[in-house]
């Protein structure tokens, strides 16, 4: 969750003169800076603001992530109990940079597993987000470790050697895997079976939600985009006899136990053997092993989002890892087509959805196989009243997804994502009896085909009619209008046009049509 996107909630210079002040004041940035932006496209680089607000934003960011570990976040099995924030600094790119002591990686040099990556996550969520938010929502956060970065902390992973894909034909399919959060896993710490997101959340345990997600995505994938899905989590009711719960409820490890036996190579991943929560380390890490595996192009892992300290969090974000260009557009393209998607719904018009992704080092399920694009798509808050309505609303399910899945087709096409919108149509002059007059009507983004089309009549200085049509494909898209022959004075028209695409997208656009003698 570290992010790539700014937006300002205010003219001029936002929160920054409160920031200095509250410095000054010595009140935490958080207190001061609302959590999440409201809905604005202009962007703010921390490499271009002055060295005081540079200053006052990474003093209160290093209070606060030092208040928030002592206090708040919990420790791993061999994690040490001081953890120090050394410095919180902004690079010459504009990339904020937290520094933590050694005390937070394993004692001896390994991978950083998914429960590190999940603190790290935590500590952007509730602390760095909610300041980043107003200001600085494009700036990539990165965490190193005494000055030194993931990379450098981290030996070589022989597991994550990608494997060559074999194409029969350039036409054939793509590959796509589709995966479903969490799951069942066992604990060593309590020797119990748990979901990894345990907590029930406004009627919502993650791990028992996404998979109903990945249900309307696999098909929306199949039919539209006619790609292969492939999916880590098994959908099969059957009862699983150690833990007495039907398998749909399995982490994806221990389906693929199943149906690749002895492929620890896959599933049994971990560097960290004698880690209580080892179970859910290899879960995450069996996710891009099993993408490579198939050979897989993309790899899209569905989520939902939580914050432990504000309720008020809220909306769809999409996680790519640091530094991946492919990644990101694939990231970009999806929170377009998603936005354009669910505002569609007019229950949903001013439902939050990120401009842009948030560059990572948090999220295993991305990590690895360069050659496989990657996003995590995190829907909505599960913490928040009204996205927890949304997230188990069938209607909103059904709009996000088609977003994902626009998303993905688009940028497997080349195509840049854009919202469907009349841009033009043009004021005109016919002549009376001069016939059906077609004019071009100009739009832009993807709309889904066949879009319906009515014109109707604001203002008229005689006798006009409207109309509606049926437009099956882009050549048909034209204004149609006939000025009859008899008119011996100018008639002047006013129009609103209305473009309603097969996933109820619209637009409207006002214009003008003069017939004359």
């Amino acid at each position: 969750m570290f992010i790539r996107y700014g937006s300002c909630e205010r003219k001029g210079s936002c929160g920054r003169t409160i920031l200095v002040l509250a410095i000054l004041l010595g009140v935490s940035a958080a207190s001061v800076v609302p959590a999440i932006a409201q809905e604005n496209t202009s962007r703010v680089s921390l490499a271009s603001v002055d060295s005081q607000t540079q200053a006052a934003l990474t003093h209160a960011l290093k209070l606060d992530l030092q208040k928030y570990i002592d206090n708040h976040m919990g420790r791993i099995w061999d994690q040490e109990k001081q953890i120090l924030v050394n410095s919180v600094s902004v690079s010459g790119k504009g990339e904020l940079i937290v520094d933590l002591s050694k005390g937070f990686l394993p004692p001896k040099p390994a991978r950083i597993e998914e429960n590190r990556r999940d603190q790290m996550k935590e500590l952007y969520v509730e602390v760095i987000d909610p300041v980043l938010s107003v200001d600085f929502r494009n700036a990539p956060v990165i965490f190193t470790f005494d000055g030194r970065s993931m990379e450098e902390v981290q030996p070589e992973d022989p597991t994550l050697k990608p494997k060559k894909k074999i194409r029969a034909s350039i036409v054939e399919p793509k590959k796509v895997v589709i995966s479903a959060s969490h799951g069942l896993f066992y604990n060593h710490g309590n020797k119990r079976w748990e979901y990894q997101r345990p907590d029930k959340w406004n009627g919502i345990i993650e791990d028992l939600l996404t998979p109903s997600h990945v249900v309307e995505l696999a098909a929306l994938v199949t039919t539209r985009s006619e790609d292969d899905v492939y999916e880590p989590r098994t959908r099969s009711t059957t009862i699983n006899s150690t833990t007495k719960r039907p398998w749909w409820e399995m982490a994806a490890r221990y389906n693929l136990e199943r149906v690749y036996p002895g492929r620890t190579d896959i599933w049994g991943v971990t560097a960290s053997p004698n880690d209580p929560m080892r179970e859910y380390n290899k879960d995450i890490n069996s996710r891009p092993r099993y993408a490579n595996e198939v050979g897989a192009d993309a790899l899209i892992s569905l989520h939902t989002n939580g914050s432990k300290t504000n309720p008020n969090a809220r909306g769809t974000w999409v996680l790519v890892k640091t530094d991946r260009p492919n990644d990101y557009a694939l990231g970009q393209s999806i929170l377009c087509a998603m936005k354009e998607q669910i505002h569609a719904v007019p229950a949903y018009s001013d439902y939050h959805v990120d401009e842009a992704p948030r560059e990572s080092e948090a999220y295993g399920e991305n990590s690895g196989f360069p050659d496989i694009k990657k996003v995590v798509v995190e829907t909505g808050f599960h913490t928040n009243v009204d996205d927890a309505a949304a997230l188990q609303d069938p209607v909103f399910i059904t709009a996000a997804m088609k977003g994902v899945e626009k998303g993905y087709r688009l940028d497997r096409d080349g195509v840049t994502c854009a919202p469907f919108k009349i841009t033009s149509i043009p004021n005109v002059t016919f002549t009376y009896g001069s016939g059906l007059q077609k004019t071009p009507i100009l739009i832009q983004g993807s709309p889904r085909y066949p879009i319906v089309y009515k014109s109707e009549i604001t203002s008229c200085s005689g006798s006009c009619s409207g109309a509606t049509k049926t437009i099956a494909d882009a050549s048909g898209l034209t204004m149609d209008f006939t000025c009859r022959p008899g008119g011996s004075t100018t008639l002047s028209a006013k129009l609103k046009a209305t473009m309603t695409d097969a996933d109820q997208v619209v637009s409207t656009y006002e214009h003008s049509v003069t017939c004359k003698k």
